[in-house]
């Protein structure tokens, strides 16, 4: 396993998962 790939992979994960927070009222 890449963990540089990993990485990359939980930055967007969050990124989406902070994003859809700030979306729902």
């Amino acid at each position: 396993m890449n963990w540089r790939h990993y990485k990359k992979n939980a930055r967007y994960f969050i990124s989406t998962f902070i994003s859809y927070l700030f979306c729902t009222p």
